[in-house]
C-alpha cells in the first residue's frame, strides 16, 4: 500500500512539474529570433552590479579567441582602443563587498563610462545572464541604467519572463536576442563579433 501511495505523490509532482513548465513557456514565449548585429573587436567587458555573471562572457571570448579586456571597476579611459563595451547589469551584496564599493559609487562609476562610451561612439551590448534571480529592486536600477543606451541586449530567457526586456527593447527599437539556454551564447557572440 505504502508502495502505491509513494509512486502515486511522485506522479502527481512530476504532473504538476511539467504542466508548471509548459504553461510557463505558453505565457511567457521568447519573441521571435532577430538577426544578430555585427559589432567591432576589440571589446571592453565590465559588469554592473558586481555579480560574477560578467564573468561567463570573459569566458566565452577567451574561448572564442575574441580580443577583449575584462575589468569590474572599468573606467571611461579603459574605453581607448575598443570598439564595443559589453555590460552585464546584476546585482550581488557579496560582489560589491568584494570590490570595496557600493551600490551608489557603483551606480555613479556605470554611469560615468556609460556616458563615456556614447560620447565616443562606442557601442554598448547589454547581457543579461542570471535569470530571475538577478531581477530585484536591486539588480533593476542597474538594468536600467544600461539598457537606455544599448545597441543591443542578449538575454537568458527566465530574465525576460516578465516582458521586460521585451517592452524596454520596443521602446527604444532595440534588437532583442533571447536564448533558452546558456550554452546558446557560443554561438550568439560567435556570430556578434567574428562574423560566422
Amino acid at each position: 500500500m505504502m508502495v502505491h501511495v509513494r509512486k502515486y505523490f511522485i506522479t502527481k509532482v512530476l504532473l504538476i512539474g511539467i504542466g508548471l513548465f509548459v504553461m510557463s513557456n505558453l505565457c511567457f514565449a521568447a519573441p521571435p529570433s532577430v538577426p544578430v548585429p555585427s559589432f567591432g573587436t576589440p571589446i571592453l567587458i565590465t559588469t554592473a552590479g558586481q555579480s560574477i555573471d560578467f564573468e561567463t562572457v570573459k569566458v566565452l571570448a577567451n574561448r572564442l579567441k575574441i580580443q577583449n579586456v575584462t575589468d569590474n571597476a572599468a573606467k571611461p579611459g579603459d574605453l581607448a582602443g575598443k570598439k564595443t563595451l559589453i555590460v552585464v547589469p546584476a546585482h550581488s551584496n557579496k560582489g560589491l563587498g568584494s570590490a570595496g564599493t557600493n551600490i551608489a559609487d557603483e551606480m555613479q562609476r556605470v554611469k560615468v563610462l556609460l556616458a563615456a562610451a556614447v560620447k565616443e561612439k562606442i557601442p554598448v551590448v547589454l547581457y543579461h545572464l542570471g535569470g530571475e534571480v538577478r531581477r530585484s529592486a536591486d539588480s533593476d536600477p542597474f538594468i536600467e541604467q544600461v539598457v537606455t543606451v544599448a545597441k543591443c541586449v542578449v538575454v537568458w530567457a527566465p530574465g525576460n519572463n516578465d516582458g521586460y526586456f521585451t517592452k524596454k527593447c520596443a521602446q527604444r527599437n532595440i534588437p532583442l536576442i533571447v536564448v533558452d539556454k546558456l550554452s546558446d551564447l557560443t554561438g550568439i557572440m560567435k556570430s556578434m563579433f567574428l562574423g560566422n
